[in-house]
């Protein structure tokens, strides 16, 4: 079985992207005997060339490798990457061997070049298109034309034979868009790799959060709040941010521990400093997801104010490490958040409310295993079987 993704994405380097971890734990849990590839960029365009296949590793998994573009998949550009790429795509698809492969997509546009092929094709929308792309508030490209998206939506739409989501939402919102097709149109959980992510024993937690606390200047008695993510509009972390200035003024005063990057960095350091904020908060960059594992076991609390999400990975894995959370009530979250020791979910996205909420977290009794419980279903083998299954067989996903 051939199965090529289709998507800007580096297998090699590291950022934090929810997309880029469906696609890693796709890989890492297909079957052994599928031949598998990635047409995708490159962020080493001298490691790993653009028009040239290589062979890449992700994890213990050897595939196929062409980057088409070169850029970083975690970094806004003038031009957005989804153009560039589909621009590519065009260019280049005389390069892509496809020949009785599976293609499988993570976003619309990435279809269109490709749309009058006859292979099978599976698409994973990773949004509501009510919020992504209909709602001027968000900070999708695709708001500035939501015209032009739903007329490239309908026109691939009907040309896809699957279409799974993590959002509930998104998929009632399609399916009643497009009756004839609803029977195509599922929802798919998200995950959280259990090799990677779990609870530690108390003793090493301990242990490592001594490690931590000490190797980043932070006092080992102080409450450490956890975000892991982009650093763009669309995870909001300047409205976090001004969450800690609200914590700063009550009892508890936690140190928040940010790991990731992107075109708000400057932003925030400077409303550190302005808010002196300077002892209460730690960048950590980029870390790879054990890394990030380590972190949520020695951290007390998880916190996130995304403007926009499905069913976020990075909640999975925190719970899955018994660090609950604290997050918008948005797309699935309250599929994971619906008991008090998993954590809070937030109505009302102000910097107060999600500051409230972190405090009444920090206030109650742990209690790790009972928040590990909560993602204990969601693992890439259980999520992905049905697709696994599905492409196998006879005729692949062709006329389901």
């Amino acid at each position: 079985m051939k199965v090529v993704i289709i998507h800007p994405y580096d297998p090699v380097a590291n950022y934090a992207s929810g997309i880029r971890t469906a696609i890693s734990g796709f890989i890492r849990a297909a079957p052994a005997d599928w031949s598998l590839a990635v047409v995708g960029c490159t962020a080493d365009r001298i490691a790993r060339p653009v028009g040239v296949w290589i062979e890449a590793r992700v994890g213990a998994r050897s595939i196929d490798f062409l980057p088409i573009l070169a850029a970083h998949p975690a970094r806004r550009s003038r031009i957005p990457l989804g153009l560039s790429f589909v621009l590519q795509l065009f260019r280049r698809r005389n390069q892509l061997d496809l020949d009785d492969a599976h293609l499988i997509f993570h976003r619309l546009e990435t279809v269109w070049p490709l749309l009058d092929l006859s292979n099978p094709k599976l698409l994973f929308l990773h949004y509501a298109v009510p919020h992504h792309v209909l709602d001027p508030r968000s900070p999708a490209v695709w708001r500035h034309f939501p015209r032009l998206y739903l007329g490239l939506e309908k026109r691939i739409l009907a040309r896809v034979d699957q279409v799974r989501s993590p959002t509930s939402e998104g998929i009632a919102w399609m399916s009643t868009r497009y009756p004839d097709l609803a029977d195509r149109i599922q929802f798919l959980p998200s995950f959280a790799d259990p090799e990677t992510f779990d609870v530690f024993p108390e003793s090493s937690r301990v242990a490592l959060r001594e490690q931590l606390t000490r190797e980043h200047g932070i006092d080992s008695r102080a409450p450490i709040g956890l975000f892991v993510g982009r650093f763009d509009p669309q995870k909001d972390p300047l409205l976090l941010l001004q969450a800690w200035r609200a914590l700063k003024k009550r009892d508890v005063a936690p140190v928040l521990v940010l790991i990731g990057e992107g075109n708000l960095e400057r932003e925030m350091r400077a409303f550190v400093e302005s808010a002196g904020l300077r002892d209460r908060v730690r960048f950590a960059g980029n870390l790879p997801a054990d890394s990030i594992a380590r972190w949520m076991n020695a951290a007390d609390v998880f916190a996130m104010s995304s403007m926009i999400d499905a069913m976020s990975m990075v909640i999975l894995e925190a719970l899955r490490c018994g660090l609950p959370v604290v997050a918008p009530e948005l797309g699935e979250a309250d599929r994971l958040i619906d008991i008090p020791e998993a954590g809070r979910l937030v109505r009302d996205r102000t910097a107060e409310a999600i500051a409230r909420a972190i405090g009444e977290v920090l206030e109650q009794p742990r209690d790790r295993a009972l928040c590990a419980s909560r993602a204990a279903p969601y693992t890439p083998e259980r999520v992905f079987a049905p697709i696994f299954s599905l492409i196998g067989r006879v005729g692949g996903v062709a006329g389901q």
